[in-house]
């Protein structure tokens, strides 16, 4: 680790640390659990050196390695969740419904430290307040079209979603998709619909995961395409022979390095659109 690494509450950061972050990120249940699965173990060689064990071959580790949050190994999960406590080069002052305030962590000795005097976040839970204060952001159009489809479109109650339904619904008219709006509440679309033994719905409408996965494009693609829920239940394309070409590209691209994974990972992309359009399920 670091030389002299602490946390922003100036505690030293340990191996022990290190090991116990390691272990709440992949408890079962925890959200990278599949995202982390190359790790075979994490121990402690002594107090500021840590073993990382592989189960395959890995060119990534030292990115992946951010979805394992530091964290002081004494630390309940009720404390991290109030005030964290991190290593990176800012720290949190304040927390609450309405803004976030952070300012530089001066116990940071890395590479990467703050550059301005403080770091305001506001949460913004106003559907038009929040697009009017993302309106210079991009959007993507997908066109198609077909002689005549009967559907049933499920969306959530999100007041977004359901602003949006609408549209959505013109547009899949338009190019011969007739759409029948169903709305249900989030927690029963899910249960009832799309994460179950068998689901049997045409096509979902619900807002998007908000989670940010920086420059890791295997981490990416194994978030929507992976052994997981959406493949599982809510695209239905798990074990499928597009699924099984996919990863064999993924494994492939993330075990090489350099230019050779840079090209590996430009052909898994286009292998993608391929696969999606030709064995991707009706009920995605």
């Amino acid at each position: 680790m670091r030389d002299d690494a602490k946390f922003s509450d100036g505690t030293p950061v340990t191996s022990a640390d290190v090991v116990e972050s390691y272990k709440r990120a992949t408890a079962e249940g925890n959200l990278y659990v599949s995202m982390l699965d190359f790790i075979d173990d994490i121990t402690a060689k002594d107090d500021t050196t840590v073993t990382i064990s592989l189960s395959k071959p890995f060119g990534l580790v030292k990115e992946r390695l951010t979805l394992i949050k530091i964290v002081p190994a004494s630390s309940t999960q009720e404390e991290m969740t109030a005030m964290p406590v991190g290593t990176g080069p800012w720290k949190y002052d304040s927390i609450d419904e309405q803004k976030i305030h952070m300012s530089p962590n001066e116990n940071y000795n890395g590479d990467f430290p703050a550059e301005d005097e403080a770091m305001v976040v506001d949460i913004i839970k106003d559907d038009t307040a929040r697009t009017t204060a993302l309106q210079e952001g991009s959007v993507q159009v997908m066109e198609a079209g077909v002689d005549s489809i009967d559907i049933t479109l499920l969306t959530t109650d999100h007041p977004w979603i359901t602003a949006l339904a609408p549209q959505v619904k013109n547009d899949l008219d338009a190019v011969g998709i007739n759409t029948t709006i169903q709305s249900e509440a989030s927690s029963s679309l899910y249960a009832n619909n799309t994460d179950v033994e068998d689901p049997q719905f045409d096509a979902v409408l619900a807002p998007g995961d908000p989670s940010v996965f920086g420059n890791d494009p295997d981490l990416l693609m194994n978030w929507w395409y992976g052994d997981n829920t959406w493949t599982h239940s809510r695209t239905q394309w798990f074990g499928s022979d597009g699924y099984n070409k996919l990863h064999e590209l993924l494994d492939a691209a993330v075990a090489s390095e350099g230019e050779a994974q840079k090209a590996g990972t430009r052909h898994t992309t286009s292998s993608l659109k391929r696969f999606r359009s030709t064995h991707c399920s009706t009920a995605t």
